[in-house]
């Protein structure tokens, strides 16, 4: 059984560290033919969005471990769509997307506003496995900053491959789901920690812009994130009469430190595994629970043994995963 073709994107550009880390670790390996749809601007906070009614233009750029890279103008999601369903590469058949990594975690309800999880969740809603991988730093501004964490994907992915008689076929039993990975921002990490998602959120902190506070206000973001480009006010003021112009700037982050979240893990030296479904409905019957959820302990099962042989490989443990 060849190569299997892999599909990677992300939210914070196709120049970003975390992409490039991740690409490069992947191609390094015999396992995967990587390919690249990546936007070719930062898109952070995307969500799901898709862009309608108008061109998308597919720039290609040389990357390191990729056979073919693209900077797509859209949205990560955009990005996804484009390789899986149109002429972007020879082939639209892919056997896995992976999208990250990104800078700054991606947990509890993160998900929501995330680019990297639409990018990976748009892969899920075609049937095609996804994984999304964020690193809880960010002020990793260079790909360095990023090889620890992409070790441990390529590990995941590995384990996923090579269990059983032949591996590829345990792919298909991610399907109609995203693994949600997040690690912590130093290592040495524990290992792999199989985490129920979290209600953590980023609390909301808009504050009026005015030439006379900018400075100021571009400080505090360059101390929150580290990076000049992002701390900078992303437009001229306008100063016309009655116009009034707002930013949310970096608020607090209420963190939920529940035993077994992922935030709990992460912020204890974990990496995150986090299967999210697709359906986001309230269950309320036996009858839909048993069809909503019947493909779930064939993909725990298949994520748990991987997690288990990539800890192995790596010399470290895993956590919070249900006997086999």
């Amino acid at each position: 059984m060849g190569p299997i073709r892999v599909l990677v994107s992300n939210d914070d550009g196709i120049a970003a560290p975390g992409i490039v880390a991740l690409v490069s670790a992947l191609g390094a390996t015999e396992l995967c033919d990587v390919y690249v749809s990546a936007p070719a601007q930062e898109r952070s906070a995307s969500s799901h969005a898709i862009t309608l009614g108008q061109h998308i233009t597919g720039t290609p750029v040389a990357m390191q471990g990729a056979i073919e890279a693209y900077a797509i103008d859209g949205k990560p999601a955009d990005c996804t769509m484009l390789a899986l369903h149109g002429p972007l590469f020879q082939s639209q058949n892919f056997d896995l997307v992976v999208s990250g990594i990104n800078r700054g975690d991606n947990l509890g309800l993160h998900v929501i506003y995330s680019g990297t999880v639409g990018a990976a969740q748009e892969a899920a809603i075609k049937g095609v496995p996804a994984i999304a991988v964020s690193l809880d730093n960010y002020k990793a501004l260079t790909p360095d900053g990023f090889k620890a964490g992409a070790a441990y994907i390529v590990a995941f992915v590995q384990a996923l491959c090579t269990r059983g008689q032949g591996a590829h076929p345990q792919l298909s039993h991610l399907t109609n789901a995203v693994i949600n990975t997040n690690i912590p921002a130093q290592d040495p990490f524990h290992g792999f920690y199989l985490a129920h998602q979290g209600s953590g959120i980023v609390d909301l902190n808009y504050q009026q812009v005015t030439k006379d506070t900018v400075d100021q206000k571009e400080g505090h973001m360059l101390e929150a994130y580290g990076n000049e480009q992002q701390a900078k006010t992303p437009n001229v003021l306008d100063l016309r009469d009655g116009v009034r112009t707002f930013r949310n700037f970096a608020g607090e982050t209420t963190w939920d430190m529940a035993s077994g979240s992922d935030s709990w893990a992460v912020k204890q030296g974990w990496v995150s595994i986090t299967p999210l479904g697709l359906r986001s409905d309230i269950i309320f019957s036996q009858e839909l629970s048993k069809s909503a959820h019947s493909t779930h302990p064939e993909l725990i099962q298949t994520v748990t043994a991987a997690m288990h042989i990539a800890a192995h490989s790596l010399g470290v443990r895993v956590g919070g995963t249900p006997k086999l």
